[in-house]
């Protein structure tokens, strides 16, 4: 009887076990797929962090844009301005001379393609940031614009050593061309002696030597 009871208990022992065990895996599955998650985005922050970009989410029917937090040292942002924000306050920040551009090409998206440009922003502390951006506009079924959403990249140091590059080639060519001038004013002053020297030498000379000491007057004598 002793036994049976035994053998009673730990089956039901095992079945609470393996009860527990079947409620578990569901549980530990979704822990598992939210660690992937989580580690996922961790990864993305870390690429936009060291490519100097950030993604954004605008709807223009309500104006609310949704940011990555990496904008932040990019704009010079704190806070929940960085991630938060609206597309009129964002147009703010556009550099004047850019402006009526990007608005430009706002008005001509379409949704058959993607779209890439570039453009100046102004931070609160004056600085100039040059943007590049690449995103993909959704319309309804009206062709109204419904959201704008896709990735910016912080190019200006690339752009500042550009500019550097074309600076010092266009330096190199004034210089190529001013020493090549000097040298072909140097070529026809030394010409120029050549022929006057000749002239004075084969005038001067007695007919029998003008050859002898005119071919070369420069060294002759």
């Amino acid at each position: 009887m002793t036994i049976r009871r035994l053998r009673r208990g730990a089956q039901l022992l095992m079945g609470a076990i393996a009860r527990f065990h079947r409620r578990s895996r569901p549980k530990a599955a979704l822990l598992d797929r939210q660690a992937l998650i989580d580690d996922r985005d961790r990864k993305v922050r870390q690429a936009l962090r060291v490519s100097r970009s950030f993604t954004f989410d605008w709807n223009p029917r309500t104006d609310r844009v949704e940011r990555s937090d990496s904008i932040a040292p990019i704009l010079g942002l704190t806070g929940d301005e960085a991630v938060i924000s609206t597309g009129q306050r964002y147009l703010q920040r556009i550099h004047p001379d850019d402006h009526d551009r990007f608005v430009q090409m706002l008005h001509s998206l379409t949704p058959a393609a993607d779209y890439a440009t570039e453009y100046r922003v102004l931070r609160p502390d004056g600085d100039e940031m040059v943007l590049e951006e690449i995103g993909q506009a959704e319309f309804d079924a009206d062709g109204s614009l419904t959201r704008l959403f896709g990735v910016a990249t912080n190019i200006t140091e690339r752009k500042r050593a550009e500019e550097t590059t074309w600076e010092t080639a266009a330096k190199l060519t004034t210089a190529n061309a001013t020493l090549d001038a000097a040298h072909l004013a140097t070529l026809n002053l030394v010409s120029d002696a050549v022929k006057a020297k000749k002239q004075r030498c084969w005038h001067d000379s007695p007919a029998r030597t003008r050859i002898r000491y005119c071919a070369f007057p420069l060294t002759a004598r």
